[in-house]
């Protein structure tokens, strides 16, 4: 489904000029469709991914209003959080990742260091505070397991890429469906313009807070279900 302004300007939460704005001086990726503009889901993600806006949760179209998809927390519950990931490059923090991830049935944990390291090599979505997230368009997929969402924070920063960009938390999804990925990447994109679950990465917070601080925010999602439902029923 690609999004038009009028989509763009109740997920972005700010007026239709300023998502005109957006697109044609901080690059907001969208492109002319016979003669209006539309923005794909995906390049949408990348985009929030880099800029600090504060995005309404239930309008995302990666979102499912039926809330069947599991929480941030259970996810994060699911995949673990780890400290003091040891290495001083991305390729020994993602080994040392893959031997501490809960064992997965018929994937070995050499079989996933590779998985991480070749995903990792066509590039992940960047935020600002040092913060390594997923690529909307290169998803890991294992069949027989539920949502994960690792959150690793390394030991000491890590040069991330060719650029020299440093990062000190890193988050690492594998999901049953691309559609999961979608989805709860852009949970994760909302949940990494929240303060309170900022401070917590910030703070190398241990695993029970981070899990709090994700729980907290499935309360702000499930408010916004009801107003997105409602715009969504006035387009029809």
């Amino acid at each position: 489904m690609l999004l038009s302004v009028r989509d763009l300007s109740a997920i972005l939460r700010v007026p239709e000029g300023t998502v005109y704005r957006w697109i044609r001086d901080g690059g907001l990726p969208a492109r002319e469709v016979r003669g209006h503009y539309r923005a794909h889901p995906v390049d949408l993600l990348e985009w929030l991914a880099d800029h600090p806006v504060p995005v309404d949760p239930g309008a995302l179209p990666t979102d499912d209003q039926n809330g069947s998809l599991p929480s941030l927390e259970a996810a994060i519950r699911a995949g673990g959080v780890y400290h003091e990931l040891a290495g001083t490059s991305r390729q020994d923090a993602l080994t040392v990742l893959a031997t501490r991830l809960p064992k997965i049935t018929g994937l070995p944990a050499d079989d996933l260091r590779l998985l991480l390291l070749r995903r990792e090599s066509v590039g992940s979505a960047y935020l600002q505070e040092g913060i390594a997230v997923p690529n909307p368009r290169h998803p890991l997929i294992h069949t027989t397991i539920p949502p994960m969402l690792a959150v690793a924070f390394p030991a000491e920063p890590i040069v991330w890429n060719g650029s020299g960009c440093t990062v000190r938390v890193v988050f690492a999804l594998l999901t049953p469906t691309a559609r999961d990925h979608l989805r709860l990447l852009g949970r994760l994109i909302f949940a990494l313009h929240d303060p309170a679950f900022k401070a917590a990465l910030a703070a190398r917070a241990p695993a029970e807070q981070v899990l709090a601080a994700a729980r907290d925010l499935e309360h702000v999602t499930a408010a916004a279900r009801p107003a997105a439902a409602g715009l969504e029923a006035a387009r029809r």
